[in-house]
C-alpha cells in the first residue's frame, strides 16, 4: 500500500499544559466579571487588603462601621477576624502589588474598576490551572493529546467550573489544590526523571488547597491512597520515599494555618467557626439527597453528563482500575463529609462545595474520548445529548451574577431557615438566572453606570437601580461601549483562544498529529 502523505501543520502548534492554561485563560476571560464584592469574597478581599497595606489580620471595615456582615468572629484582642482560610486572601497579595504598580503608571484606569483585579486575577488563574491539571493529568495516564484536550474542555465548559471561575468563592482554589496534587503525584509515577521533586510539589500544592479550606483534608485518604498504594511504584522503598516527600512539601505550607489561629484567636486549634454556619451532625441521607438531586445543589442536576459515569467508568476500569477506585475514594470522602452539615450556602452556584471530588471524575471521560467507536451507538448519543444539555446548563451562570438573586430573595422579604429552600423551584438559581439572562440580552441598550451607585439603598431599590437585570458580565464589552478602546483586547484574545481550541480539537492535520504522538507517548506504568 503506498505510503499516507503526512500531513504537516501549517503552524507548530500543539497543545501543551501550558497552552491550554494560557487558551482556557484567554477564554475565561471574555466574561471575568466586574463584580468581586461577594459576601465570603467580600471579606477574604477585605484581609487581603488589610494584610497588605496596614500588616493587619482584623477586619478594620467592621470596626469602622463601613462594612457589616456576620461572617466574622471576634478574637484577639476583642477585634473582629474571618473564620475562612488565609489562602484565597494570600494569593490577592501579588496582585494588590501590581495594582499598585498599574495605578502609579497610570494604567489603573483601564482596569475598571480596578479594585476587582485582586479577586478577579485569582479566579481566572486557579480556574485555568485545574483545566490544565485536568489535561496534563490524561496526558499521564497515557492518552493522547487531542483525547486530553477534549477531556479538558469538557471540565473547562461541561462542569460548574465554568460559572465559578466569574465568582469570589474559594473552593475553586481548594480544587485546584487537589487536582494539583494528583497531577504531581501521576507525573511522578510515570516519569523517573525529578520524581521526588514533583512529590514535594504535590505536598505543596495540595498544601495550599488546606490552608485554602480545611476541609479540603478529605482528599487526603485518597491521596495517600494514590501515594502509597499504587501498583506503578517499583517498590515499597520507593512508596515510603514518595510519601515522605509529599509529607515535607504538604508540611512546608501547612504551618500557615496553626500560626494563622493564634494571629487570630491565640489558639492554633481554634479556627472561629463557633456559632456560625455550618453545622455538623445533620442527617445524612438528606444531605446526600441534597448534593446529588437537590435543585439547589444537586450535581446530577447541574451537571447531567455525570449519570452517564457508569457507562464509561466500565471501560476506563480495564486500564486504570486502581485509578479508578482512587477517584471515587475522593469523591465518595468530599460528599459524605458534607452530607453531614447544614448551613452551608445556598447562593453560588451549584455543589460547589463538593467541587474538589466532582471535577476528578470527569478524568474517567477520557477514555470515552480516547475511542468513543468502542462504545454502543446509544451510549455515544446519550453521552453527547448529555453533554450538550450540561454545557447548555451552565451557560446562565455566565451573564447573571449571584448578587442579582440574592438581592432578589431580600427583596421580597423571604424569611426563615434557608433550607427550605434545598427543594424550592421558585428561587431556583438555574431558574432565577435563565430568567435574569435573557432579560439582561433584552436589556441590552438601556444600560446604566452603576459602578458609581452608592450602596446604601434598600433591596428593592438595589435590585432596581444597582443591578437592573440589564448589566452583562462583560466587563470588556462595557468599557468598549463606553469608550474604552482597550476593551477590545479581551474579545481578541477570546477568539484567539476559541480559534486555538477548534484548531486543535477538529483539525484533520492535527488528528493525524495526535495518532503519532500516541504511538510515540510512554503509558502508564502497570494499572492506575
Amino acid at each position: 500500500m503506498p505510503e499516507q502523505t503526512r500531513i504537516r501543520l501549517p503552524i507548530p502548534l500543539k497543545p501543551t499544559f501550558t497552552t491550554v492554561f494560557i487558551v482556557i485563560a484567554c477564554v475565561y476571560m471574555l466574561f471575568q466579571p466586574p463584580e468581586f464584592n461577594t459576601t465570603d469574597g467580600a471579606v477574604r478581599d477585605l484581609t487581603a487588603r488589610n494584610l497588605y497595606y496596614h500588616g493587619d489580620l482584623a477586619l478594620r471595615q467592621v470596626e469602622e462601621g463601613e462594612y457589616l456582615n456576620n461572617l466574622w468572629t471576634i478574637g484577639r484582642d476583642g477585634r473582629p477576624y474571618i473564620y475562612f482560610g488565609i489562602g484565597q486572601s494570600l494569593m490577592q497579595l501579588p496582585f494588590l502589588a501590581a495594582l499598585d504598580l498599574a495605578k502609579k503608571i497610570g494604567v489603573a484606569k483601564y482596569l475598571s474598576p480596578s479594585d476587582a483585579l485582586p479577586t478577579s486575577a485569582v479566579m481566572l488563574i486557579s480556574s485555568s490551572l485545574i483545566v490544565a491539571f485536568a489535561f496534563g493529568i490524561v496526558q499521564k495516564l497515557g492518552y493522547n493529546a487531542q483525547t486530553a484536550l477534549k477531556t479538558a474542555v469538557l471540565v473547562a465548559f461541561g462542569s460548574i467550573l465554568w460559572g465559578l471561575s466569574r465568582q469570589s468563592y474559594d473552593m475553586v482554589q481548594a480544587a485546584m489544590g487537589v487536582l494539583g496534587a494528583l497531577y504531581f503525584v501521576i507525573s511522578a509515577q510515570v516519569e523517573r526523571e525529578q520524581r521526588w521533586i514533583k512529590c514535594f510539589a504535590a505536598g505543596l500544592i495540595y498544601g495550599v488547597a488546606i490552608v485554602t479550606r480545611a476541609s479540603a483534608i478529605t482528599a487526603g485518604p485518597a491521596l495517600g491512597l494514590l501515594v502509597l498504594g499504587s501498583p506503578a511504584w517499583e517498590s515499597h522503598q520507593n512508596r515510603i520515599k514518595a510519601a515522605m516527600w509529599c509529607i515535607a512539601g504538604g508540611l512546608a505550607i501547612v504551618w500557615i494555618i496553626p500560626l494563622y489561629n493564634y494571629l487570630r484567636f491565640e489558639d492554633i486549634f481554634v479556627f472561629g467557626y463557633t456559632g456560625h454556619a455550618p453545622y455538623p451532625g445533620a442527617p445524612i441521607l438528606p444531605g446526600l439527597a441534597r448534593w446529588l438531586f437537590s435543585p439547589w445543589q444537586g450535581m446530577f442536576i447541574y451537571m447531567p453528563i455525570l449519570f452517564a459515569l457508569p457507562i464509561v467508568a466500565r471501560r476506563f476500569r480495564r486500564k486504570h482500575s486502581f485509578l479508578l477506585a482512587v477517584l471515587g475514594l475522593l469523591f465518595v470522602s468530599d460528599l459524605i463529609f458534607h452530607a453531614q452539615y447544614s448551613g452551608l450556602g445556598l447562593y453560588g452556584w451549584g455543589p460547589y462545595y463538593i467541587l474538589n471530588g466532582i471535577l476528578p471524575l470527569f478524568i474517567i471521560f477520557a477514555e470515552f474520548f480516547h475511542k468513543p467507536q468502542v462504545f454502543a451507538r446509544w451510549h455515544r448519543a446519550l453521552i453527547g445529548a448529555l453533554t450538550a444539555l450540561t454545557i447548555l446548563l451552565q451557560a446562565p451562570s455566565l451573564i447573571v451574577p449571584t448578587e442579582r438573586y440574592q438581592s432578589y430573595l431580600a427583596s421580597q422579604n423571604i424569611t426563615g431557615s434557608s433550607d427550605t429552600l434545598v427543594w424550592s423551584l421558585e428561587w431556583w438559581p438555574l431558574r432565577m438566572q435563565t430568567e435574569g439572562a435573557l432579560t439582561a440580552i433584552r436589556n441590552l441598550p438601556d444600560w446604566q453606570n452603576y459602578l458609581d451607585t452608592p450602596s446604601s439603598y434598600d433591596a428593592p431599590t438595589l435590585l432596581r437601580e444597582l443591578f437592573s437585570y440589564n448589566l452583562p458580565d462583560w466587563w470588556w464589552l462595557y468599557r468598549l461601549l463606553h469608550g474604552g478602546e482597550l476593551g477590545l483586547i479581551v474579545p481578541l484574545l477570546a477568539i484567539f483562544g476559541l480559534a486555538s481550541l477548534s484548531f486543535w480539537t477538529f483539525h484533520p492535520a492535527f488528528r493525524h498529529e495526535a495518532v503519532r504522538e500516541s504511538q510515540r507517548s510512554r503509558t502508564y506504568v502497570a494499572e492506575i
